[in-house]
């Protein structure tokens, strides 16, 4: 039996294991480097996001078996593919899904790296929170010398290296060990090997996943790196000085020139390497790489699935099958590359591999934490789900639905991940009552609640999600019309009576409608959900205004109102229906009348994170998580200190003032800028916070119960209140405060803030430029320079206010300073990242508005 168990373990590609609150895979191919398979791309996938969903996880390790941990993705299975267009589609998407979501990853991961980590397989290293490696750890990226380039997320890793050392790794495939890894930041810490064993068994006793219990952990292991002095890092003036050069031609030109000079010599078989690699590989890793400086960690991502394909089509050159077959098929060594040389390479061909492919072929990654799984469970497991024959991941089943207005059951609904479970009617009313009595809203106790009643779905055999296949062919078309014939012709097809109903419906449907909405759902393949739904909002407006026709009406009146279901459509055919009017419906409306959400999510979550976990740090008594602290400091101006400003989340660290000349001598010390190896050092001289017993923070239920009044006249009233108690005899220095400050500052302030809560970093940023530009134009009052005169020019202290009481402060006013400027003044900031150096170009307007 022990036996029987042995070879089951030997036949997994990848070994899941489950211990305590530790989690283990083990890519275990080590006959043939632990490459990445489609097997091995589909479990791993499978045993992370299990994992990660999973509230008994805490911690998760990666290691390879035998003497490597990844050599990279599985050539063979590229070179077998070559010649079918495609064939290797799907395991490349989900490649590039995995990488996502490891970089993404929301549990604590610690890779074990004591071998051989080259080109994909160090996708699995570099990005966990962790890395681990020793000296037996090799890594590289050598994938532009088959005619490859340089994928799986390294375009967004290598462009980040110190300097031009990204284009060096990617170009040259050079090899780094273990210690250099850990020095230029691409792995977390080195450990002797024959330590790691005994680190393992540490890790996986551990019951928590906690980043500080994970790292002190490795930390008692781990040693201090010391770079040999032969290092490639120790070369990097001259690699800075070469790779930084505008092409590859002058990069190879610069390297043979400082080649020839005394000591040298490492240099000469680097530039063997390079004159022997593709140049094709070689101009198009180049590209990637400094494009990645400028990209996310989503485009760089999508931007090398686009190259990927390209280059496994063909599309400019078959170097890569070339690089392959002289690489691990003949073994000669000898590849012929096409084009042979750079100069024979065009700009213009390289760029055919950088542009999108088809619509429905690009890869799709999530915009936000809300739909991180979306993607994956839709293609990694339900569109697949019990059909053994769905052969494209990729499908056109949005179209469809869209088009045909086909109704799903809810088993069918679970199948394309539209509903996360299936539970029978019967039992839906114990459900509620199990749901209705849990005390956690916690992600992973509400889906193991849903899991005790819901049943895995099989799909009934003349389920439309059979059809995909058909679906695809047809709904794929470019045009509605060619859609309906292509359904027309299949239809016509023995065992497709399904499809007559169908063309029944989409031959009575709207033509407008149907060339709309498949130009709506084709277009939000490249959007963002918050670009979706501005379209989807100015596309309801114009439908409803019958700015190209009264349909939307006329369909209604049909169906509900006189219920002949006989509408007279105008177009009444998709022919009379012209595309120049459909633009018309996507146009952006009125600009008062768009729709106005969130910029980004990283602004949307700010006040909750502050509120949620900042504000009670350290504090027992904090009875309410959403205070009213940002009006008090606002109004009150009260001082914080060093250890104040840690406990409300406006400042990270705290360190004594005298360790800090060590802390910045350290910090100048540091080759990389990677922000935990940077939190690292800095918590090495930190302390934790403690508030002295009389911190104002400590008062928090007493200001929020006065400063979350509705007015600043009721929020006077009600600190009096309090500083009539006994032991609130802090309360009077601050009401000496407010009494003495501008009414009029302070109406404007709580205001601000107030609206603040509601409104984007950029939205807060504008409205604050606005009314700075008002209070210093004297639009309300002049008391911003009447305060300024009593402060610090002639020092008496004795403002006098403009009006002088709250109660002469109008607030149709205070309105005024709100509004907006004119337009030529109104403050621009970027909506992208392309465009943030424009705010440059503000500073015309600012030094005519001085001149003024």
């Amino acid at each position: 039996m022990a036996k029987e168990g042995r070879n089951i373990i030997d036949e997994q590609v990848v070994v899941g294991e489950e211990k305590g609150f530790v989690r283990l895979a083990t890519l275990n191919r080590p006959r043939q480097l632990n490459v990445i398979s489609s097997e091995v791309v589909l479990k791993l996938a499978e045993y992370l996001e299990t994992w990660e969903k999973d509230d008994k996880t805490k911690l998760i390790l990666i290691k390879g078996a035998g003497r490597a941990f990844s050599a990279g993705g599985d050539l063979k299975m590229f070179y077998d593919g070559r010649e079918s267009r495609d064939s290797c589609l799907e395991v490349v998407y989900r490649m590039y899904w995995l990488c996502y979501h490891i970089h993404t990853y929301k549990k604590t991961q610690v890779s074990l790296v004591n071998g051989i980590s080259m080109g994909g397989g160090a996708s699995l290293m570099v990005p966990m929170k962790f890395s681990v490696v020793t000296e037996k750890t090799v890594f590289a990226t050598p994938e532009a010398s088959i005619g490859f380039h340089t994928d799986c997320g390294f375009s967004y890793i290598h462009s980040r290296l110190p300097g031009h050392l990204g284009e060096f790794l990617a170009l040259t495939g050079a090899r780094l060990n273990g210690k250099e890894l850990v020095a230029i930041g691409m792995a977390t810490h080195f450990v002797p090997s024959a330590k790691l064993a005994d680190l393992e068994e540490r890790l996986v006793g551990l019951d928590s996943g906690e980043m500080d219990v994970v790292r002190s952990t490795v930390e008692e292991f781990s040693e201090k790196v010391d770079l040999d002095k032969d290092s490639i890092l120790n070369k990097q003036t001259i690699i800075d000085e070469c790779f930084s050069k505008e092409s590859v031609k002058q990069i190879i030109q610069a390297f043979e020139a400082e080649g020839s000079k005394e000591g040298n010599e490492w240099i000469t078989p680097v530039i063997k390497g390079l004159k022997r690699s593709s140049p094709t590989g070689l101009k198009i890793t180049l590209r990637s790489i400094r494009e990645g400086r400028k990209q996310t960690l989503g485009d760089c991502l999508k931007k090398e699935f686009r190259i990927t394909v390209n280059i496994l089509r063909s599309t400019i050159s078959p170097d890569v099958y070339e690089g392959i077959r002289a690489l691990t098929i003949d073994k000669d060594n000898s590849p012929k590359w096409s084009p042979a040389t750079l100069d024979e390479v065009a700009e213009e061909k390289i760029n055919l591999v950088f542009e999108p492919l088809e619509g429905d072929l690009e890869l799709h990654i999530p915009e936000t934490e809300e739909n991180r799984f979306c993607i994956t469970d839709v293609r990694n497991e339900v569109l697949c789900c019990d059909r053994e024959n769905c052969d494209n991941i990729i499908t056109s089943a949005g179209e469809f639905l869209a088009l045909t207005g086909t109704r799903l059951n809810g088993k069918e609904l679970v199948a394309v991940g539209m509903a996360t479970h299936f539970v029978p009617s019967a039992k839906l009313v114990d459900l509620v009552a199990r749901l209705w009595s849990l005390d956690s809203g916690d992600m992973d106790v509400v889906r193991s609640t849903i899991e005790e009643f819901s049943e895995k779905v099989e799909l009934d055999k003349d389920s439309i999600l059979n059809k995909l296949s058909i679906i695809d062919k047809c709904c794929s078309k470019e045009s509605v019309k060619q859609i309906i014939q292509e359904f027309e012709a299949e239809g016509s097809k023995e065992g497709n009576e399904w499809v007559t109903p169908i063309m029944g419906f989409l031959k009575q449907s709207s033509p407008t409608g149907l060339k709309i909405n498949l130009r709506s759902i084709r277009e939000g393949r490249k959007q963002t959900l918050a670009e979706c739904l501005k379209k989807e909002f100015r596309v309801s407006v114009n439908i409803l205004r019958g700015t190209i026709s009264n349909d939307a009406y006329e369909g209604a009146r049909a169906l509900t109102i006189d219920k002949d279901n006989r509408p007279g459509w105008n177009p009444a055919t998709l022919d009379e229906v012209d595309d120049e009017k459909i633009n018309l419906v996507f146009l952006p409306l009125e600009d008062d009348i768009e729709l106005r959400i969130p910029e980004t999510e990283d602004n949307r979550s700010c006040i909750t994170d502050v509120r949620n976990e900042v504000l009670c740090c350290d504090r027992e008594n904090c009875d309410n998580i959403i205070t009213s602290a940002g009006e008090f400091l606002a109004l009150t101006g009260t001082r914080l200190n060093g250890k104040e400003l840690v406990a409300v989340g406006m400042a990270t660290h705290f360190v004594p003032s005298a360790k800090l000349v060590d802390l910045v001598a350290r910090l100048w010390s540091l080759d990389s800028g990677d922000m935990d190896v940077v939190r690292s050092t800095i918590e090495e001289f930190s302390e934790k916070v403690e508030l002295d017993k009389d911190s104002i923070l400590n008062k928090l239920s007493i200001i929020d119960k006065c400063c979350s009044k509705e007015s600043v006249k009721q929020i006077i009233q009600e600190f009096e209140a309090e500083g009539s108690k006994e032991g609130n005899e802090w309360v009077t220095p601050i009401m000496g405060f407010l009494k003495q400050s501008s009414p009029t500052g302070l109406k404007i302030n709580l205001r601000s803030i107030r609206e603040g809560r509601k409104q984007t970093l950029a939205e807060c940023l504008k409205k604050e430029f606005r009314v700075s530009v008002n209070i210093l134009r004297g639009t309300i009052s002049n008391d911003a320079y009447e305060g300024a005169r009593a402060l610090t020019i002639d020092k008496d202290n004795r403002p006098g206010w403009n009006p002088a009481t709250l109660d002469e402060v109008d607030d149709e006013k205070i309105n005024l300073v709100f509004l907006p400027l004119e337009d030529d003044i109104e403050l621009r900031i970027p909506e992208t990242e392309d465009n943030r150096s424009v705010l440059r170009a503000n500073i015309n307007f600012l030094v005519a508005l001085r001149s003024s």
